[in-house]
């Protein structure tokens, strides 16, 4: 064993390397703590976009189907005797029970009468003036003309609930995000769970809704779920440091016991040199693997010269 191999295994028993050890792994601790938070937020964000522009299309979806449905009553022309407000009032009433959000369809006339509606309701009355009809800030009033032979007859008139229509969007949700509607600047809807959003995390959409209105859907994760991404990635953290501290931890004891072992090793040197008696270190094989300088003076061969020997092959005699 070379004194060089001791000084070398020395080092790593300093303080210093321990020192080292341990801000190297905190570091890594923290760089992993860290990108694992990055890619969870953007993962977040990701999902945010993908979904706001997916609710948003299905929003417009829905809403064009309810237009459309009030195009075909409405190319149905004007209701004329008791037959024909009786068949109207069985569509109205498919109508209404098939989608979402639709809460009453109204026939008005060419004065802006309300001739028909179904279901009557707070607020709705026949033979009231359209124009006197107290609006719900909820709603979005659907208006259809209707035509018979290029003459204007009147509107189909359709009340369309916000909160039903996005209704499947909300379940959806899951409460892990928040949405608001809003026309112009005027907020219309917002989610139960809407609270100031994180900057960054606030994806807008623009909804529009045939030629009745242009809506503005704001999406974005509530404050649980980005506190549940950041916690995730401090649990790496933690693990992380976790590690670090039982890394050192058995570094510094393999230390303790590498820093004994030198000193035996670096103590039986300094016999083994010192000696005045002649050593020799010889294995199974008979071959010599070390000798001490008392050893190597005494048979006349250098220690290079001993290790390529067996032990049968040194005699008195070979000594010339």
């Amino acid at each position: 064993i070379s004194r060089s191999s001791i000084l070398n295994k020395r080092f790593f028993n300093t303080n210093f390397f321990l020192a080292l050890l341990g801000i190297s792994l905190v570091a890594i601790s923290v760089y992993l703590w860290k990108t694992q938070e990055t890619r969870n937020l953007a993962q977040i964000q990701s999902g945010v976009e993908s979904k706001a522009r997916s609710y948003s299309s299905e929003t417009e979806i829905r809403f064009s189907s309810i237009f459309k449905s009030l195009e075909r009553l409405s190319s149905r022309g004007k209701p004329r005797d008791e037959t024909d407000i009786d068949t109207w009032t069985k569509d109205a009433t498919f109508y209404i029970d098939t989608f979402t959000g639709l809460k009453s369809i109204a026939w008005v006339d060419e004065a802006y009468i309300i001739r028909e509606i179904v279901p009557l309701q707070d607020g709705l009355y026949l033979n009231q003036r359209a124009s006197e009809v107290i609006e719900d800030p909820l709603d979005v009033n659907l208006w259809v003309p209707v035509y018979e032979e290029e003459s204007f007859k009147g509107f189909i008139l359709g009340a369309m609930a916000i909160d039903a229509l996005i209704s499947p969007v909300l379940t959806e949700m899951n409460g892990d995000y928040m949405l608001q509607l809003s026309d112009e600047d005027a907020v219309i809807f917002k989610s139960d769970n809407w609270k100031g959003p994180q900057e960054g995390f606030v994806v807008s959409k623009i909804i529009t809704l045939e030629n009745t209105a242009v809506l503005n859907l704001a999406f974005a994760p509530t404050e649980k779920l980005l506190n549940s991404a950041i916690l995730d990635a401090r649990k790496t953290l933690a693990f992380g440091l976790l590690f670090s501290f039982i890394t050192i931890v058995a570094v510094y004891f393999a230390q303790q016991y590498n820093a004994a072992a030198l000193i035996s090793k670096s103590h039986y040197l300094d016999l083994f040199n010192a000696s005045q008696d002649a050593i020799f270190i010889i294995n199974l094989k008979g071959e010599y693997q070390d000798a001490n300088p008392a050893a190597v003076e005494m048979v006349g061969y250098s220690l290079t010269e001993l290790r390529q020997m067996r032990a049968r092959d040194l005699r008195p005699e070979a000594k010339a």
